[in-house]
């Protein structure tokens, strides 16, 4: 949504970009053309990409990986319903690495069938934990449409 001050003949496109007013917050912006964001660099950024891929894959495979557990609230009835898997991977060297760094790498690289098999496998050990405890919790996980098209994939 524009404010009518922002309403332009397209001349003055910095003006025009000043007055806008984003509709999900009472906020006006105020933007120039010439700043110059610089965003921080990646967690990974000074790991070559081939040396992260065998990390990941030794991450995976010698069990270097976690999951947290989001629980999943039924907020009128108080209560939770069920749990999130939600995979973590702690580097030695260079400590968190997030999930939108490693998850994407793991879909171009091949690995993100061994690591999606990590989760369900981690999850399930951890599922059977809580039955020895009575507490008996439904599991989501997130999957890749690649572990869906992939014929190796269980049902």
């Amino acid at each position: 949504m524009l404010s009518p001050r922002a309403r332009s003949n397209g001349k003055r496109p910095k003006r025009t970009l000043r007055y806008f007013i984003c509709p999900r917050t009472p906020l006006v912006l105020s933007i120039t053309v010439r700043r110059l964001i610089v965003l921080p660099k990646s967690k990974t950024a000074g790991i070559s990409r081939l040396a992260l891929v065998g990390e990941l894959r030794r991450a995976i495979v010698h069990d270097h990986l976690s999951l947290v557990y989001q629980p999943k609230v039924d907020l009128p009835a108080g209560r939770i319903t069920g749990v999130e898997a939600l995979a973590r991977w702690y580097h030695l060297e260079l400590g968190w690495i997030p999930p939108g760094e490693f998850i994407p790498l793991a879909e171009e690289t091949g690995f993100i069938m061994p690591l999606t098999l990590w989760v369900i496998n981690s999850a399930l050990r951890q599922c059977e934990a809580w039955g020895r405890e009575d507490l008996i919790m439904s599991v989501a996980m997130n999957l890749s449409t690649l572990n869906l098209q992939a014929t190796e994939f269980p049902e």
